[in-house]
């Protein structure tokens, strides 16, 4: 398993970049008339900077409600619809309070993709609200992320994707990953983020990731008040997963999983985390397990120090004389490795294997 130091050095060579060219964005209306000088919309700037093939610009965004209103959704060109980008690329706000880039409802809101032409593109994304996507399934793959989808398209390349004090708040999926999908050959590193209200109709409220090449990195951060209609209303893990004083809390799903569901050669890292007050089974009907984590498969593997995992709910009943309801941790896979240091609520259903470290608190022990 990568460490989590390992994960972050994966993602900081692009935290410092000289721009060819910065863009300006000059009025909050949604145009798309070709060029970008003296009038700019955010569309017209990243149009511009897509056309600037292999190198990378900045995109400046003032304070403003940028809400998208042109042409309709399951476009890939930023056109219409969302905002498609295919070159490395800054974009940078005013602040998360300040400059909201609101998808209306009518698309996702960004959609970062594999370039035809560079072995990696690099992508940044600092203080600004993302909102308001609205994600119909449109047939391509990975289908989901409603407020941001990063490495679609099938060309193999590597994108890497950056995002600092950013919000990501009230978007909604058809599928997969209500606020972000992260797809093959891809990474991602959130830091000083919220995300917040999104919602799935299929797994990942929060994110989701797709079984592959993939890098996911969650720093100082805030993922609560998600919910999906399958499983993980906050996170749907299939990456190699790095989380670092983060907190995961008052997320719900009908499936398993509450806070977080790891599978099929996802491999975690959790270190000063905080689990709580997640829901699995919301229904009650049975359906689902683990309100604060839940893992699946024996190929995959999650490891946990200095954390807590406590007053979680598993809306499961419990039938005589078999317990269950796991609460706050649920195993079907390989067991949840303990670095010590943690705090669990309840321990049945958490199959947990200590792997170095002093023991875990339980309950009332603590």
């Amino acid at each position: 398993m990568k460490s989590i130091y390992t994960l972050m050095f994966a993602c900081l060579f692009m935290t410092s970049t000289s721009f060819a060219a910065t863009y300006p964005v000059t009025k909050t209306a949604d145009t798309s008339d070709g060029t970008c000088d003296a009038d700019c919309s955010l569309r017209e700037a990243i149009l511009a900077a897509n056309a600037s093939d292999g190198v990378a610009d900045e995109i400046i965004i003032p304070a403003g409600v940028y809400r998208l209103t042109v042409g309709e959704d399951c476009e890939d060109g930023s056109a219409e619809g969302d905002l498609d980008i295919t070159d490395s690329l800054t974009l940078t706000g005013a602040g998360s309070d300040l400059t909201i880039i609101d998808g209306n409802m009518n698309d996702r809101v960004f959609d970062v993709r594999q370039s035809t032409t560079q072995a990696q593109i690099m992508v940044q994304i600092d203080d600004l609200t993302i909102r308001h996507g609205q994600l119909n399934d449109c047939g391509d793959a990975p289908a989901g992320g409603a407020g941001m989808r990063v490495g679609s398209g099938d060309d193999g390349n590597e994108v890497n994707t950056v995002i600092n004090r950013v919000v990501i708040l009230d978007n909604s999926s058809a599928v997969d990953g209500g606020g972000i999908q992260l797809s093959d050959d891809s990474t991602i590193m959130v830091d000083e983020s919220t995300i917040s209200t999104n919602t799935a109709a299929g797994n990942g409220g929060a994110i989701a990731t797709n079984q592959g090449l993939q890098i996911v990195s969650i720093f100082n951060s805030v993922i609560d008040n998600n919910h999906s209609d399958e499983n993980a209303g906050g996170i749907w893990n299939q990456a190699d997963l790095a989380m670092l004083n983060v907190t995961v809390s008052h997320n719900s799903t009908l499936g398993a999983g509450g806070g977080l569901y790891n599978l099929a050669l996802g491999e975690g890292y959790l270190r000063n985390v905080t689990i709580t007050e997640n829901i699995a089974d919301s229904d009650g009907n049975d359906n689902g397990d683990g309100g604060g984590i839940f893992q699946d498969t024996i190929d995959s593997s999650l490891l946990i120090g200095n954390s807590i995992v406590a007053a979680n709910t598993d809306g499961s009943l419990a039938m005589a004389g078999i317990p269950t309801v796991h609460p706050d941790c649920g195993v079907t896979g390989a067991p949840l490795g303990s670095e010590g240091y943690n705090l669990f609520g309840i321990d049945e259903g958490c199959m947990m294997v200590m792997v170095l470290g002093a023991d875990d608190l339980i309950g009332t022990m603590a």
